[in-house]
């Protein structure tokens, strides 16, 4: 049986969860935590599209590229090299970094 785009983008959706297909109601961050040191993540916004500002691309856990800005990506490759506790998370547009969900682990810290 071969699916139809349509049909295979529903399909993914349900299997990843809150995926960047699904829809623009979400918002998705990046949390990074050094657990022996942050009390609490840092968060950094990122983008299912490419814009001028968040311009650099990541593809993480879930298997979506989301793009963050120049900045933001050399934060979360440090946090990566520290080996820091780095995860997708998302929220409903308008909610908080701090009450989002995660929707998967990119790295976890030893």
């Amino acid at each position: 049986m071969r699916l139809s785009a349509a049909a295979y983008a529903v399909l993914l959706t349900a299997l990843v969860g809150s995926s960047a297909l699904a829809d623009g109601d979400q918002q998705y961050f990046i949390a990074m935590r050094a657990p022996d040191v942050d009390p609490t993540p840092r968060y950094v916004s990122v983008g299912v599209s490419q814009t001028d500002d968040q311009s650099v691309a990541m593809t993480v856990c879930d298997g979506n590229t989301y793009y963050l800005t120049p900045d933001d990506a050399a934060t979360v490759n440090a946090a990566l090299s520290y080996n820091n506790t780095v995860q997708l998370q998302v929220a409903p547009v308008g909610g908080s970094a701090q009450t989002s969900s995660v929707v998967c682990l990119i790295q976890a810290s030893p």
